[in-house]
C-alpha cells in the first residue's frame, strides 16, 4: 500500500474516531475507548488495522435495520454469540465507514446497506479469547448503522450459524445482554427515526 493511500486512511479513522455521536461521548467509557483508540494508532500507525498486530487491532461493525425497524444479528460460529455484523479491516478498506459496509454486505449478502448516521454510533473495546491459532488480544471496534430495505434478502455467511431480525421484546433482550450493544442499538434507533422522516 502506497505512503499516501496508508496517511489517508489513518487519517479516515482518527477522524472517525473523533466524530463519534456526540450522544455516545457523554459516557465516560466510551470516552475512554476514544482516548485508547487515538493511542492504538499514535503508537503502532498503520500496524493498528492489521489482523495479525498483537495485542490490539481495529475492527468495524455495523448494526443493519429494517423499515420496521427490526436489528439484524448473526450467530458467531467462533464466538457462540448472537451479534452484529463485523470483522477486521482490509488492505483495500479506505475508511471504517467503507470496512464496516463491506463487513456487512459479505456477512448478510444485503447490497442495498445506506448508512443511517455517517459517523460511528459507537466505540468499543472487548477482548478475543486465545485461540489454537492466536493469543488473546483486544478489538477496537468502530460501531456504525445501515439501512436496508429488502431485509428478506439477508443470507448466512460461512461465519455464521444463525440469522434473525430482532424487534420489541427480542431486541430490549439483546441490548440487555451486553452494555455495549445496548447503547449502540439505542442510538441507532434514535438515529433512525430521524432517517425515515427525511426518506
Amino acid at each position: 500500500m502506497s505512503t499516501s493511500i496508508t496517511l489517508k486512511r489513518t487519517t479516515a479513522f482518527q477522524q472517525a474516531i473523533e466524530r463519534i455521536h456526540s450522544q455516545a461521548l457523554k459516557v465516560q467509557l466510551v470516552q475512554h475507548n476514544q482516548a485508547q483508540m487515538h493511542d492504538l494508532i499514535k503508537k503502532s500507525g498503520e500496524s493498528a488495522f492489521d489482523r495479525n498486530h498483537p495485542q490490539a487491532h481495529f475492527t468495524c461493525s455495523a448494526f443493519v435495520f429494517s423499515p420496521q425497524s427490526a436489528c439484524l444479528a448473526l450467530f458467531h460460529k467462533k464466538l457462540q454469540r448472537w451479534l452484529q455484523p463485523g470483522g477486521h479491516v482490509e488492505v483495500q478498506d479506505p475508511s471504517p465507514l467503507a470496512a464496516a459496509l463491506r463487513e456487512a454486505q459479505e456477512e448478510s449478502a444485503l447490497q442495498d446497506l445506506v448508512p443511517i448516521y455517517p459517523f460511528p454510533i459507537d466505540l468499543d473495546i472487548h477482548k478475543i479469547p486465545a485461540r489454537p491459532t492466536e493469543p488473546e488480544h483486544f478489538h477496537f471496534d468502530l460501531r456504525y448503522a445501515f439501512f436496508t430495505q429488502e431485509p428478506h434478502k439477508a443470507l448466512l455467511s460461512a461465519e455464521s450459524t444463525g440469522l434473525t431480525w430482532l424487534s420489541q421484546d427480542a431486541l430490549q433482550e439483546w441490548q440487555s445482554s451486553d452494555e455495549s450493544i445496548g447503547r449502540a442499538v439505542r442510538l441507532s434507533l434514535q438515529e433512525l427515526r430521524d432517517f425515515l422522516k427525511s426518506s
